[in-house]
């Protein structure tokens, strides 16, 4: 409990004979990963099986068996039931969430210049079996106890990061990751920051601002899971993950110029090519073919074909467009939205 010290005494299951407590001062708290690596080495005392939650959590009756059953099912001996849990509201009081059981399983996103994994919902579990997965969603994850010893959770991650640490580190000690096909755990997405129009509960970081995420933490993780010696390497944890996540398969997208949207050349000028090139959400190029076709330059055809990979079809959601001519000047960079019908780019 990161509280203060009037709620710790208050809290009515402080000396309850089947509850252990860890108390810290919130001005003394110092992240999800510090917290929840106390969790490990202070609290849990080789209990069979191992619940995390975020505390805006709520679960279903008889969750315990459910998991125990559901993990029963996960063909591995080292199983790990995770995913992204489906929302509840705190103004729900008729708990309709609970007709929303269904389990999203997750898909490689992006993955950044540090290093850092992506994940996001990719589609529903279908009823009768777990999934095979690869991303710990840290907000739900059930598993048997003995993972707490095997898997320690690094303090160096104060809250971006944590998913990667032990995505990875759980994946190199041989634990493998099942997505369940029936919920258990409900989860408060409500946006809690100070200017939110409605706000449950304070946020970590508006007592503690401007403390470091500590990416640079992660190019050692997926380069050799620290140099520790392990069953599975970190190489293969990121082949198996593109892999569920098909990111590595291509796609053929045709795109159509809409060219009242496009400057025309200089018509003192002539083309040598035009800079072209998809960009993601955060304006980083993900895909530059650079456009050399005559019939593009005289604008005589407006349409160009390409075979792509599927994680630069997911992640482009516009492109720069400008010309480069025989004398090496340029014009000028715009930046243009894209529509899109499927695999056809209408900009």
């Amino acid at each position: 409990m990161q509280d203060t010290e009037e709620n710790y005494n208050s809290f009515k299951y402080k000396d309850h004979p089947n509850v252990r407590t860890y108390f810290i001062p919130y001005q003394d708290a110092k992240g999800v990963g510090f917290a929840r690596n106390l969790i490990q080495q202070q609290l849990f005392d080789n209990e069979d099986y191992f619940l995390q939650i975020d505390s805006h959590s709520r679960a279903c009756k008889n969750w315990d068996q459910i998991l125990i059953d559901q993990i029963k099912d996960c063909p591995s001996d080292k199983a790990i039931l995770s995913t992204y849990p489906n929302a509840f509201d705190v103004l729900d009081n008729e708990q309709k969430y609970f007709q929303y059981d269904t389990c999203p399983y997750l898909k490689v996103h992006q993955i950044d210049e540090s290093g850092k994994v992506h994940a996001c919902s990719a589609g529903i579990v279908e009823k009768g079996a777990p999934m095979l997965g690869f991303w710990i969603a840290a907000g739900f994850l059930f598993t048997k106890g003995r993972w707490c010893r095997e898997v320690v959770y690094s303090k160096e991650l104060y809250f971006a990061g944590e998913e990667d640490h032990i995505s990875v580190m759980s994946y190199v000690n041989g634990w493998d990751v099942y997505v369940p096909d029936t919920s258990t755990i409900w989860h408060d997405y409500t946006d809690n920051r100070i200017q939110s129009p409605t706000k449950y509960r304070p946020l970590h970081w508006e007592d503690h601002p401007g403390v470091s995420a500590n990416l640079e933490l992660l190019k050692d993780l997926y380069k050799d899971a620290y140099g520790t010696k392990t069953v599975r390497s970190a190489e293969q944890f990121l082949e198996i993950a593109k892999k569920i996540s098909k990111y590595d398969e291509h796609v053929d997208i045709e795109i159509q110029f809409d060219y009242s949207k496009t400057p025309e050349p200089d018509p003192s000028k002539k083309v040598k090519v035009i800079i072209f090139a998809l960009l993601d959400r955060n304006n980083k190029e993900i895909f530059r073919p650079d456009l050399y076709d005559e019939e593009i330059f005289t604008r005589t055809s407006n349409v160009k074909k390409f075979h792509i990979y599927n994680h630069v079809h997911e992640n482009a959601v516009s492109c720069l467009w400008f010309y480069k001519y025989e004398d090496d000047s340029f014009s000028d960079r715009i930046d243009l939205p894209i529509t899109k019908e499927g695999t056809k780019y209408i900009l």
